[in-house]
């Protein structure tokens, strides 16, 4: 038997195939806090509790793991997110009651802009919730782990790459590029050493324009077109 005649007769469930989702951790600044998007659910189980943004995937639209991550968010809450990065993959025979599963974790970050911009489907429950009001809900299945593993990678990843400036509106200043770090690594960092960092980078333009302050106006700037994540040489914080 060819290998063509053997995929054409092989019964994909040969095997125990187990429930497989993605669930998408996905934060915004609101003011000076750091927020994530809650949905609740419509379904059993863990019915009307709230959760993450997530789902199944579907085999006959979904051509990849990112594609489903788009779709159910997409869905669920009308975002359309400016930066996503997977996280982690979570498998056991606990974490959903219905059985075994397997989960495709991913990291999002949206600016405010785009946050205030974007409609909600209306016909999904969600709310911005602020990561440290999250100990007052109980999380679906095991999502409380999960955001532990995001909010992990998102700080872990500020030390030492450009990530949390995604977080900021298209145009900002130097002072809010810092104040944004200190946010997430919940530090003050020293102003002439950060600024230097990301001189050295080398990944900010200036628009020309400025934002008029208390006393003077401060400079406004923006990610250069082919950014996304810039890598430090030394750790931050």
């Amino acid at each position: 038997m060819d290998e063509s005649r053997f995929l054409e007769q092989y019964d994909i469930h040969r095997f125990d195939v187990p429930l497989t989702t993605i669930d998408v951790v996905c934060f915004s600044l609101v003011g000076e806090t750091l927020h994530l998007l809650l949905a609740r659910r419509a379904h059993m189980p863990f019915h009307g509790a709230w959760a993450l943004p997530g789902g199944f995937i579907d085999l006959a639209v979904d051509g990849n793991l990112d594609d489903t991550v788009v779709r159910k968010v997409a869905a669920k809450t009308g975002i359309r997110m400016s930066y996503l990065e997977q996280v982690e993959t979570i498998g056991n025979a606990d974490r959903d009651p219905r059985g075994w599963s397997v989960t495709c974790l991913y990291l999002s970050l949206l600016d405010p802009q785009s946050r205030e911009d974007q409609q909600v489907d209306q016909k999904h429950e969600t709310r911005w919730v602020a990561l440290d009001d999250l100990d007052a809900l109980a999380l679906a299945f095991d999502h409380d782990l999960l955001v532990e593993k995001a909010v992990a990678r998102l700080r872990s990843k500020a030390r030492y790459s450009s990530l949390p400036l995604h977080l900021l509106a298209e145009t900002f200043t130097l002072q809010q590029a810092q104040r944004v770090f200190e946010l997430v690594l919940g530090t003050r960092l020293e102003k002439k050493s950060f600024r230097r960092r990301l001189g050295e980078a080398a990944i900010l333009e200036e628009t020309g324009e400025t934002l008029a302050t208390r006393t003077r106006g401060a400079a406004l700037y923006r990610l250069r077109p082919d950014h996304r994540e810039h890598l430090f040489p030394r750790t931050i914080g």
